[in-house]
């Protein structure tokens, strides 16, 4: 018990430590992560505009997701000053409770503290898990407090006590509130609450249905206030889908949890699914978390593949079959103090190699920028022409992005955004706008414009002057 508390507060340290090392760089992450990160953090920076339940974001007045982790952004901007590091803050301390958690869950689950130890250096240095973790969006908050609703689920089936079944619900309903999402794992939480349940079916059910009614009633009550007051954007619920997309979804998971898990963690993984499989019974509470989040791919295909994080939930516990792919050949070769040795080698030259992976490459996607050709950016750091165009004379200005309207100022009153495969560029034609400010995400992706003699002869022609490497004002 001392080697394992040790060993997950050391693990839970390293993690820390790399939640902590690039919390403060810009809003330029990968692909679809960036425009969330800027989505969030425009809601918490438009709370002290227009109040705690008015959230506002580059879609204007917007309910269509909860507000309780830009509640949370918003109180760091209060203590420490609106900046990217703040945004995140809430974030990083749920994706390091993350790590103690999903050892807990696996030990009950598996029975076994070694077990336990290895997930918990997997979920502590893994790519998905620490870049997510330093993200400012819904999923890690979401995931640790339901990691901890599992907990305290297995602790009641131990124990009978109904204070731990309270604390479950708590977590649950907080996991739902964080994402609504997270009602997926509905079946996992029955599932390994069922071992104690009440002997009469009758009553089983009607308590299963109260704990699900009575954590979803929050987010439920949102959302019905939300639609009714049209301050939802029902097209979140309603993406579009075929055939085809929910094919090349599925074909791509392998590649999505590969990429999370890094592939040499992935080859244990699939090696431990295959010894795993005999453990039925061990097994069955990972299924039950994992499947689940199978739906999203088959609801919104198309929204898999821009986002590629919707198997981020089922990572966290995927872990401990490739702690297991890690585990049984070494108890097969070695006992006692050996077997420790070999263990504890073994897991720390994995996250060695991790660690050195997540300091290089900290947005996950060092490799595909170097073999994408891309224009050289425009401005010297990112979103610099975004800064100076929030600190000249308010006036009407024009982004693509909400990462970019952030730094603008953020405030839609006067701040607008053109949405989807919109054009920047189409609004210089209407000559509607004071500023005309064109994305430039720096080192993450190439400009979304090229600036070349054309459009700077249009801008001219249009009464547009350069204020900034990606910014014109009109006289």
């Amino acid at each position: 018990m001392g080697v394992y508390r040790w060993g997950l507060a050391l693990i839970t340290a390293l993690g820390a430590l790399l939640r902590f090392a690039h919390i403060a760089r810009p809003f330029n992450g990968i692909g679809a992560n960036a425009w969330n990160e800027g989505h969030y953090a425009l809601i918490a920076l438009n709370f002290d505009r227009y109040g705690l339940l008015a959230q506002h974001n580059e879609l204007g007045l917007d309910h269509t997701f909860s507000p309780g982790v830009p509640w949370l952004m918003w109180a760091a901007f209060r203590v420490f000053g609106p900046s990217e590091w703040a945004a995140r803050l809430p974030v990083v301390v749920f994706g390091i409770a993350a790590i103690p958690l999903a050892a807990a869950l696996v030990r009950r689950l598996f029975h076994s503290e070694q077990i336990a130890l290895i997930a918990a250096g997997f979920v502590a240095t893994i790519p998905g898990t620490v870049y997510y973790a330093q993200n400012a969006q819904l999923d890690t908050p979401c995931i640790c407090c339901a990691l901890a609703g599992a907990v305290a689920l297995l602790r009641y089936v131990d124990g009978r006590r109904w204070g731990e079944l309270v604390r479950a619900g708590v977590w649950v309903t907080l996991a739902v509130w964080f994402k609504f999402t997270s009602a997926l794992l509905y079946p996992a939480f029955l599932g390994l609450w069922w071992p104690a349940r009440p002997r009469r079916p009758v009553i089983a059910v009607t308590v299963a249905i109260a704990f699900v009614v009575l954590t979803a009633l929050p987010s439920a009550a949102w959302v019905f206030v939300g639609l009714h007051t049209g301050r939802t954007i029902e097209s979140f619920y309603h993406r579009d889908w075929n055939g085809r997309a929910i094919a090349e979804a599925f074909l791509e998971l392998p590649l999505m949890v590969g990429t999370h898990l890094f592939p040499l963690i992935f080859f244990l993984f699939v090696y431990g699914v295959v010894v795993a499989v005999r453990w039925r019974t061990r097994v069955r509470g990972i299924g039950l978390w994992s499947f689940p989040w199978l739906l999203l791919l088959v609801v919104a295909p198309q929204s898999t593949l821009v986002n590629r994080y919707y198997d981020l939930a089922a990572v966290y516990l995927l872990t401990s079959l490739a702690a297991v792919g890690l585990w049984m050949p070494l108890a097969r070769r070695y006992s006692g103090t050996g077997l420790v040795r070999a263990a504890v080698l073994s897991l720390g030259i994995l996250m060695g190699v991790l660690v050195a992976y997540d300091l290089w490459d900290p947005t996950t996607d060092r490799l595909a920028r170097a073999m994408m050709p891309h224009a050289p950016p425009l401005d010297p750091v990112p979103f610099y022409s975004a800064r100076i165009v929030a600190r000249m004379p308010r006036g009407r200005t024009v982004v693509d992005a909400p990462q970019t309207m952030f730094y603008a100022g953020g405030d839609p009153a006067w701040v607008s955004i053109v949405g989807g495969d919109a054009d920047v560029r189409a609004a210089i034609d209407g000559e509607a706008f004071d500023y005309i400010l064109l994305n430039d995400y720096w080192h993450a992706a190439g400009p979304y414009y090229a600036v070349d003699a054309a459009l700077r002869e249009r801008l001219a022609r249009h009464h547009y002057h350069q204020i900034a490497p990606a910014a014109w004002a009109r006289d």
